[in-house]
């Protein structure tokens, strides 16, 4: 009988609107911030916040952690997504569950078969960046006459520290799948994440491309002066490198700008990011590139459960300097990069719109800006803004 009971309960809740009664009412419940097994520090979890945001109204709630890692919550029953992201001095912490029901009964499990008066979250804990995206131009924008145009695309790498950065043989590319939208992903959970199409490194023998503190290094798709090409009117031949590759057909740059070396070949005879929601990163293979690309039967794969069809190269997560999943609008698309890398989405309303996203600035120090950064790309750009890429003189 209880179960039956149950059931209806979830039944009206979850597939329909709430009844006057219910939408009335609210239900205090508790989050559990759950640190990893192997973390031995001495964290102040109250430095720690945690949201909750309705997936049914524009209404979101937002506090800090007790010292036990708990928070409690007096809300109505619906639809939520809960997110913890706080940059501590103990490191960056993460967590995220993308959707839960709660009813007034409590919060229903996973597997729809019971309800609980608690919501654990489990933490993913990384060390503060120093290599961030600060714009990242995914978009596109029209011709003079209306088409669309997305030639233009780029993005930009920042130094977000107080000491030089080596760029050489560092990688760039995008995470599969190629657009966040895909209803199913396979690898979701995993170490390793997979990479979409094409992989390029920087150039250089080791010492040839410095990043200096408050630097940037911006990435062309075409590092041509796009002027009078498109409403974007970005001139990327001042670029400080271009995606280039002479057996590549559809890209161009100026020769001034050197051209990152393809490493991975992928599929197809142009690359370019989706202009919908592209997963960008950028990271350094531990091994060095040479061994990673040598070790074929370790990193590249096919999806779980084939084991035929297209190979995928992958990356360990640990690898990762940066990465940033895009959407195409505020709405939550599904997560390619685990939490620790990213626990939110930067977004652009609208495909060829000439917008872009920008990293907020945290801090203005004598030398230089210091962005913010808490691997929570929600909490950490700025949406749908005019592109301002700081770009060679």
């Amino acid at each position: 009988m209880k179960k039956i009971l149950f059931l209806l309960i979830y039944t009206l809740l979850w597939g329909s609107c709430l009844n006057e009664d219910q939408a009335s009412s609210v239900f205090t419940f508790k989050i559990i911030a759950a640190l990893p097994e192997d973390f031995t520090l001495d964290v102040d979890m109250t430095k720690i916040s945690v949201r909750i945001q309705s997936r049914e109204k524009p209404v979101t709630y937002q506090q800090f952690l007790e010292e036990d890692g708990t928070a409690l919550f007096t809300v109505e029953p619906g639809r939520y997504s809960a997110t913890i992201s706080s940059r501590t001095p103990d490191g960056i912490f993460n967590g995220l569950e993308s959707e839960f029901l709660l009813t007034t009964y409590g919060v229903v499990g996973a597997d729809k078969s019971d309800v609980s008066n608690s919501l654990t979250i489990n933490l993913e804990v990384a060390a503060p960046g120093g290599l961030i995206f600060r714009e990242i131009y995914y978009v596109g924008s029209q011709t003079q006459l209306g088409s669309n145009y997305s030639r233009d695309i780029y993005v930009e790498l920042y130094n977000n520290t107080d000491q030089d950065i080596l760029l050489d043989s560092l990688c760039f590319g995008a995470i599969y799948p190629a657009n966040g939208i895909s209803s199913t992903f396979n690898w979701v959970g995993m170490d390793t994440i997979a990479i979409f199409q094409m992989l390029w490194m920087f150039p250089g023998t080791g010492q040839d491309y410095p990043l200096g503190p408050g630097e940037s290094a911006v990435i062309a798709q075409n590092a041509i002066d796009h002027t009078g090409l498109c409403t974007s009117n970005l001139n990327l031949s001042k670029a400080h490198f271009g995606i280039y590759d002479p057996l590549l057909t559809g890209h161009e740059k100026h020769p001034d700008v050197p051209a990152m070396i393809r490493i991975v070949d992928g599929q197809g005879s142009a690359y370019s990011l989706s202009v919908n929601s592209p997963a960008v990163v950028v990271f350094r293979p531990a091994m060095g590139v040479r061994a990673y690309l040598n070790d074929e039967d370790k990193w590249l794969r096919y999806q779980p459960g084939s084991t035929s069809g297209t190979r995928y190269w992958h990356i360990a997560k640990s690898w990762i300097l940066d990465g940033v999943d895009c959407s195409n609008g505020p709405t939550i698309n599904v997560k390619r990069f685990p939490v620790s890398v990213d626990a939110g989405f930067a977004y652009t309303v609208g495909s060829y719109s000439g917008r872009c996203v920008r990293r907020k600035v945290e801090e203005v120090l004598p030398d230089r800006i210091v962005y913010q950064d808490t691997n929570n790309s929600s909490e950490d750009f700025e949406m749908t803004v005019i592109p301002s890429p700081r770009l060679r003189p």
